[in-house]
C-alpha cells in the first residue's frame, strides 16, 4: 500500500499538465487542448468583467446609501422644525385664529338669522298695519255716510 501511495504522489508531482490546464496556461496542439486554453481565457475575462461589475455596483450602492443618509438627515431636520418652539408658537397662534374665526362665523350666522326674523316681522307688521288702515278707512266712510244720513234727516226735519 505504501508503494501505491508513493507512486501516486510521484506521478502527480511530475504531471503538471492538469494543473496547467486548469490555470489556462496549457497550450496543446490538439483541438481539445486549444479549447481548454480558450475556455480558461474566457473564464479569466469573465472574472475581470464580474469584478468590474461588482465594483460598479458597490460604488452605486455607496451613492444610494449616501443619498439615503442625506434624506434621513433632512427628515430629522424637518422633525426638529416640527418640534421647535417657534413652530409650536405658530401652531398655537394658528389654532387661536381658527377658533376666533369659527366664533365670528357663528356670530355672523346668528346675525343673519336675526335679520331674517326682523324682515319677516316687518313684513307681518306692515301687512297688519295695511289691514288696520283699510279697516279704519272703511269705518270712516261708514261713519261719514251715517253723519250724512243723520244730517240729511235733521235737515229734512228742520225744513
Amino acid at each position: 500500500m505504501q508503494i501505491q501511495v508513493q507512486s501516486y504522489a510521484t506521478s502527480h508531482e511530475v504531471d503538471q499538465s492538469e494543473v496547467n490546464r486548469l490555470k489556462g496556461s496549457l497550450v496543446i496542439s490538439s483541438p481539445h487542448g486549444i479549447q481548454y486554453t480558450y475556455r480558461a481565457n474566457d473564464y479569466k475575462y469573465w472574472q475581470l468583467t464580474s469584478l468590474s461589475e461588482l465594483l460598479d455596483a458597490r460604488e452605486y450602492n455607496t451613492i444610494l446609501w449616501e443619498q439615503s443618509q442625506d434624506i434621513q438627515n433632512e427628515l430629522k431636520d424637518d422633525k426638529y422644525v416640527l418640534q421647535s418652539r417657534f413652530y409650536a408658537l405658530l401652531n398655537d397662534q394658528l389654532q387661536h385664529v381658527n377658533a376666533e374665526l369659527n366664533r365670528w362665523k357663528d356670530i355672523a350666522n346668528a346675525a343673519l338669522s336675526l335679520r331674517e326674523e326682523a324682515v319677516a316681522l316687518t313684513a307681518s307688521l306692515t301687512n297688519k298695519s295695511d289691514e288696520r288702515k283699510s279697516l279704519v278707512e272703511v269705518e270712516e266712510e261708514e261713519l261719514q255716510k251715517e253723519k250724512k244720513g243723520i244730517a240729511d234727516l235733521l235737515g229734512y226735519v228742520w225744513k
